[in-house]
């Protein structure tokens, strides 16, 4: 992997900034490959890469990409979880993503609030029966429902439009972003689908 030949380049002693960011990306791709993988063993280095970039990040100095890593951190241990249902993993995951959500309401981070917020949500749900839910965690999965169906509708409306389309370029265009709803609509659809 890219990242781990540029950690033989940056050590943490003669360039812990970018050390740590390559322990981040490092982090993120073991992840994905991770959760693709019937096992854990990516997902458990996702989590050491993630703690090694917490190293040098510290919530103080860079809260926001401290949040992120932390968030993403809990977003791998979600996934060892799902994979084995382990509840310490679970326990870990639902603590990471509040202290990111701490950090992004510090910052009025708009976006990724609500980022939070919605893992927070499911993270609830993985756990727990529907009337364990929070008012608020219930009113933001409602909400974040109805997102889902209109981009669903959309998606829907650029389906029949590509086939009433004749021309190659504007079908192509068109094609485009039916794919990106459908991505879209995946990882929406993600997590709220238990």
């Amino acid at each position: 992997m890219a990242f781990r030949s540029v950690l033989e380049e940056y050590t943490q002693d003669n360039a812990p900034w970018d050390w740590a960011l390559a322990q981040y990306n490092l982090g993120k791709t073991l992840s994905l490959l991770g959760e693709r993988e019937n096992g854990t063993v990516r997902l458990e280095e996702a989590i050491l890469a993630y703690r090694a970039a917490l190293e040098e990040t510290s919530r103080d100095k860079y809260p926001l990409r401290w949040a992120a890593a932390i968030e993403f951190l809990g977003l791998t241990e979600m996934l060892i979880f799902q994979k084995n249902g382990e509840t310490t993993y679970l326990t870990r995951a639902k603590s990471n993503v509040a202290l990111a959500l701490e950090v992004y309401k510090a910052a009025n981070a708009t976006s990724d609030i609500e980022k939070s917020a919605r893992i927070s949500a499911y993270l609830a749900t993985l756990a727990a029966e529907p009337e364990e839910l929070t008012e608020e965690e219930k009113a933001f999965l409602d909400r974040w429902s109805a997102r889902t169906s209109d981009i669903a509708e959309a998606v829907a409306e650029l389906k029949i439009k590509l086939h009433e389309e004749t021309d190659p370029a504007e079908r192509a265009d068109i094609q485009r972003h039916i794919e990106i709803g459908e991505k879209l609509l995946g990882k929406l659809e993600k997590p709220i689908a238990d």
